[in-house]
């Protein structure tokens, strides 16, 4: 039987951490999935976490309840969004294939202030607005469908995925008290467990970059007809000079004739005078 991290209070009707009520039977709480009385343990040794209250509940009945620890941290990250305004966001990088292999950079990490939420909207677990636009965000788990960019809503500008199997664990594996103020500062303040599945930039940063590599390829063509085409004279003295690697971006020593590769890449076809 997993632990049961949050319950829900009968006098707020809302999702609360073991931390925030009093411990035993005191804390008013009943099982979000099976609706049956919870006791909150908050001992010296073990986690705390709500167990179901034995004296109403049998054995069989509490290993068919199926409120897992992805479902329950899923339903109060759900919370916390629906009652907060800030959100950090991690940088993203698309990789890309040219002459030379790089990464390109689509977003700086930041921290935005939403307004709006709601859940289940443009087939995300919640939506957000940020300066009018819509973002989505996707709570995963280890049991989560594949997703494809084509499946988002062109209605939204960005789509990120929070990974939520793991969080809430220490170092030793053991849950992490004050649960529900461990999984508020991982929203707002940290970039950890977060990834992006789409953003509206990426596309002309692909185009950006795409037209720089069309550009690298005309000079290098254009560098090695030149070459092709001139004619040394025999008498001609050889002559040490500075040339530049365009994809390696290397300045190396060569000479004045000649084919002049680079060190790096081994190729003389983006290499030009300096």
């Amino acid at each position: 039987m997993n632990l049961i991290p949050f319950a829900l209070s009968l006098d707020t009707k809302l999702l609360v951490d073991v931390a925030d009520v009093q411990s035993g039977k005191k804390c008013g709480c009943i099982c979000p999935s099976c609706n049956i009385p919870l006791i909150a343990r908050k001992g010296d040794v073990n986690e705390w976490h709500f167990a179901h209250d034995s004296q109403l509940i049998e054995k069989d009945q509490e290993l068919s309840c199926d409120f897992s620890w992805a479902v329950a941290v899923k339903m109060m990250i759900k919370q916390i969004l629906l009652e907060g305004s800030t959100l950090a966001l991690p940088e993203y990088y698309i990789d890309f294939q040219g002459i030379a292999y790089q990464q390109i950079k689509v977003t700086d990490h930041s921290t935005i202030h939403y307004t709006n939420p709601e859940l289940k909207s443009l087939a995300c677990d919640v939506t957000v607005e940020v300066k009018g636009k819509k973002l989505g965000i996707i709570l995963l788990t280890k049991h989560s469908h594949p997703l494809v960019e084509a499946s988002f809503d062109q209605a939204l500008f960005g789509v990120l995925a929070i990974n939520i199997e793991y969080v809430g664990y220490d170092d030793k594996g053991k849950v992490i008290n004050h649960l529900r103020n461990h999984l508020q500062h991982l929203l707002e303040s940290k970039t950890i467990t977060k990834h992006w599945l789409y953003h509206r930039r990426e596309e002309a940063a692909y185009l950006k970059i795409t037209e720089q590599e069309k550009l690298l390829r005309t000079m290098a063509a254009n560098e090695s007809k030149k070459t092709s085409n001139t004619i040394q004279k025999p008498t001609q003295t050889l002559q040490e000079m500075q040339w530049y690697c365009l994809p390696c971006q290397l300045e190396y020593q060569g000479y004045s004739t000649g084919i002049n590769s680079c060190p790096k890449c081994n190729s003389h076809f983006y290499r030009k005078p300096m």
